[in-house]
């Protein structure tokens, strides 16, 4: 049932959370180009209680009682204390390559337990007219429509 039970809402939702995490970010220009870097550690710690199979039907959890589901002893699904670290990491720069054309790359890194998606963006932003496009400080990366 991985804690998940009859009126539970079907997501997890732990009694107590707690996140510590710890950011440093730099941004800055130099030789052309604009940058930014961002890293976070973080560590986090969560708490379930023991959840009855069925909370919110008294008969079907007493039924429960006397005959528990198969690999239960009874039917309550055992409450649970859990920890972990985790690590992102993201940087981007830009660079005019003419008056109206900039150059720029975006990297995003997330790592923690069953969790690991990572993200490259090349992009180019063009200028339609005379008016140049400038370089953005910090960085503007494209951001996907799905990312709206």
């Amino acid at each position: 049932m991985l804690g998940y039970t009859y009126g539970s809402g079907g997501y997890y939702s732990p009694q107590s959370y707690l996140s510590f995490a710890l950011p440093v970010e730099v941004t800055g220009q130099a030789a052309g180009w604009s940058y930014r870097v961002r890293s976070a550690v973080a560590h986090s710690a969560s708490n379930t209680h023991d959840a009855l199979f069925y909370p919110l039907d008294p008969a079907l959890q007493a039924a429960a009682t006397t005959s528990p589901p198969p690999g239960y002893s009874r039917p309550v699904v055992g409450g649970a204390r859990s920890s972990g670290a985790s690590f992102s990491f993201y940087a981007a720069a830009e660079h005019a390559l003419s008056p109206q054309l900039v150059f720029g790359a975006a990297l995003d890194l997330d790592r923690a337990d069953y969790y690991h998606p990572t993200g490259l963006r090349l992009y180019l932003r063009h200028a339609f007219g005379p008016d140049a496009t400038p370089v953005a400080a910090p960085p503007r990366p494209i951001r996907p429509y799905a990312d709206f």
